[in-house]
Parts: structure tokens; sequence; C-alpha cells
């Protein structure tokens, strides 16, 4: 290992032979030392013995680049400065590293199965599919689509309230929280005792409970708040047994009333 000034000087033989060996040698071995050559030029070798980083002078004779990385039986190479490392599993199924490396058949595969795992496309669930909502990708089976298609149909109110009380003469209101005019009102007379041929459970739907019967009936009053219901001095249904008009006992039956926006 060898370096010297490259310049020849004149001398007796023997000395300017020695010296010519002297520059053969430091050629030979890319003026391989710890320390940088103190003379140097545009483009000039030197194996930085200490580090054992092969280095390449810059076309302005102003720094050293590194070229290649020498191990005990490897040599890796530089580019833009950066050591071309073989990436590990890790970086390469990541995905976001920017550094400069040197790609195995082995770490391309385990980027692409990370790439595809990451990426995969699940079944939809009964729930979501039911929601309707969510805006995620997903694989779909035709019974999901059926439930999807289902739950799309099934007619159900946006807003519910029942066993509202039944009581002559007075004004009930019931808060929907929509925040605007609902587009379709259901109000029915629920029996909760049984009476005039009804049982409980049976829902009376349609009609304004008056039949003619002066003062007897409701009013359905709708707007962004309320459902009102505004009810006469007697509410009047036809009795199931005889289907002649009588008015109800209010403490035997409720309002239910169901909203759609």
């Amino acid at each position: 290992m060898s370096q010297t000034d490259q310049n020849v000087a004149n001398a007796a033989g023997a000395t300017v032979r020695s010296d010519i060996n002297d520059h053969l040698e430091a050629i030979q071995t890319q003026n391989s030392s710890a320390v940088a050559p103190t003379t140097t030029f545009q483009f000039q070798r030197w194996m930085d013995s200490g580090a054992l980083i092969h280095k390449a002078r810059n076309a302005a004779d102003g720094a050293w680049i590194n070229v290649l990385k020498f191990t005990a039986s490897t040599v890796t190479p530089y580019m833009n400065g950066i050591l071309l490392a073989i990436p590990s599993q890790a970086e390469a199924e990541a995905g976001s590293a920017t550094s400069e490396r040197i790609w195995t058949a082995q770490r391309v595969k385990q980027a692409i199965l990370a790439l595809g795992t990451a990426g995969a496309v699940a079944t939809v669930g009964q729930a979501e599919a039911e929601a309707g909502s969510a805006t995620t990708r997903r694989i779909w089976t035709a019974q999901r689509v059926k439930q999807a298609i289902l739950a799309l149909t099934t007619f159900s109110p946006d807003f519910s309230a029942t066993g509202e009380t039944v009581t002559n003469d007075t004004l009930l209101e019931v808060a929907h929280g929509l925040g605007a005019i609902p587009s379709l009102v259901k109000v029915s007379l629920v029996n909760v005792t049984g009476e005039l041929g009804y049982s409980t459970g049976d829902e009376i739907t349609g009609s304004e409970f008056s039949y003619g019967l002066r003062d007897r009936g409701i009013s359905i009053l709708i707007d962004a708040t309320n459902i009102s219901i505004i009810q006469g001095l007697g509410i009047a249904v036809l009795d199931k047994s005889t289907f002649n008009d009588a008015s109800v006992a209010v403490a035997k039956w409720t309002w239910t009333v169901r909203v759609w926006t």
C-alpha cells in the first residue's frame, strides 16, 4: 500500500527507479491508506483502508465521492452518496422508504405479498350491507345483496312513539325530532284493554275517529317539531261486533305515532 505525489523527479538512476516503483504501487493499490492522499487530482482514486471504502475525486477536485464499500467478502456500490444495501423484509413490506436499495427477487415477492394483504377486499358483513352507508370497497355475495335490498325496501319509520295517552278535549304534542316536516305520518289508536269487540294490541288507523258524531274525533297537525293530536269531546270507532259507532273509554286505548322523513 502506497501513496505518492505522482511526480517522478530528476535524480540518480536508482532513485528514479525506486520513485517509479512507488508510483506503480500507489496506482496498483488505488492509493490505499487510512489517510487521504495529500496531492489530489480530478477523478483520482483512493482506497480508504480504514473505512474500507473505495473513493473517487470529484470533477472539481474538491471532495471525495464514495464509490464502493468493501467487507472481507463483499462489495456494495454507492449511488448519489447512499450505500445501496438490500432492503430488510420489514422495509420491503412497509413500502414507504425512499432510499435507493438493491432489490432481490425474494424482497420483491415479500413487498408484493404485503401489498396484496394490505389492499385485500373483504366480504361485506350483514350489518354493513343493511346499513348501506359505508364507502369502503367490499366483495358482495348474493346473500348480502339480498339482505341489502330487503333492508332498503323495509318500510321502517324514522321516528315512532307508543303508549301516548288518549284524553278527551286535549291537545297532545309528540316531538319527533326530525327537524323538518315529515313526508308521512301515521297515527293509530291501540287497544290496551279489550273493548267494543277489540282485543289488547288491536290497532285502528286511517280514521278521524268521529263517524259524524258532533265534537268527536281528532285533527292531526304536523310541523317540523311535533305531531299534534287535537282530541275532541270523544273518540269514536265502529264496534267490531255490532258495526255501530261508539265512543271509546279513553283509559283502554293509547296512541301510537309513526313518522317518516
